[in-house]
């Protein structure tokens, strides 16, 4: 009997144990859990900007180096246009239709209008790279050395703005 009654008193503190957590507890737990989280939100922030800038780079000088080879490998002038005021840009190509010749006397689009990668982000200027099949680069309006400035309007301080400087014979540097 002794020893029921000694189970009995472990199974009610047991139980007694495991009911849960109070209100003020689960109060105090997600308020802590609110002021951590609120201020880890601006860095993340932060951090989706700064990827989306390293995104635009990308994208941008992949798009430079795609068309410059295109021009080199079928032989015909190649040309990509940037346009600022949408964010967009364009291939168009002398190049002629499957099985032709010679090149065409002018540029038909090769891809639609596109949007650029990385929403937010800013060209400086429209500007157009024609690319010859000797490798030679120009740009209109015309630059020594090409240059496009990227930016993230608004958070300059905190998202570096970008250079991407494509020299006469089509090398890409980025410079922040």
């Amino acid at each position: 009997m002794i020893r029921s009654l000694k189970l009995r008193k472990g199974v009610g503190v047991r139980e007694r144990a495991a009911r849960g957590f109070t209100l003020l507890e689960l109060l105090v737990v997600i308020a802590i859990a609110s002021i951590l989280a609120a201020m880890a939100v601006p860095g993340f922030v932060n951090t989706l900007r700064v990827y989306r800038m390293r995104s635009a780079v990308s994208s941008i000088t992949g798009l430079i180096s795609n068309a410059r080879y295109q021009a080199i490998f079928h032989g015909c002038k190649t040309q990509i246009v940037f346009t600022a005021s949408t964010y967009t840009y364009q291939i168009s190509s002398e190049q002629p239709a499957y099985g032709g010749q010679a090149c065409l006397t002018a540029y038909s689009p090769v891809t639609a209008v596109l949007p650029l990668m990385g929403q937010g982000i800013a060209i400086n200027q429209t500007v157009t790279f024609t690319f010859s099949p000797g490798g030679n680069v120009s740009s209109t309006p015309a630059m020594v050395p090409m240059t496009m400035n990227l930016s993230y309007p608004g958070f300059i301080t905190s998202v570096p703005s970008e250079q991407i400087t494509v020299s006469t014979y089509g090398n890409v540097t980025v410079a922040p």
